[in-house]
């Protein structure tokens, strides 16, 4: 299939359309669309990735559940959310958790969270 820069730009218009509104999609009552729309998503972005980025994936992918778990342990997760949107550093969110200073910069580093 050939595709032009203008029909990638609109799918990718239509696909930020869905991930800002998802409720849109979820309210249509279909699951079998909505696992089919997930899939071709895990899919493309399989599809997508450059050899770094799988090596970089697959190699993160056992910290991202050990490290929810220390989130939780630890009430990083409940610290953020009782902050009222304030944006706290390293040393201040491991003041308010009691974890150490260099343990919760080196958590934040692992870029582990945002990935997935």
């Amino acid at each position: 299939m050939a595709t032009t820069k203008d029909e990638a730009q609109a799918l990718l218009e239509k696909i930020e359309a869905v991930i800002n509104s998802p409720r849109e999609v979820l309210d249509l009552q279909d699951d079998s669309l909505r696992r089919r729309l997930r899939e071709a998503g895990r899919r493309l972005s399989l599809s997508m990735e450059a050899s770094g980025d799988t090596v970089h994936r697959i190699s993160n992918t056992p910290l991202q559940l050990a490290l929810a778990r220390v989130g939780v342990e630890t009430q990083l997760f409940q610290a953020l959310v009782d902050t009222n949107g304030r944006v706290f550093t390293n040393t201040e969110l491991a003041h308010r958790t009691n974890v150490e200073p260099a343990l919760m910069s080196r958590y934040w580093d692992t870029d582990v969270l945002a990935t997935g």
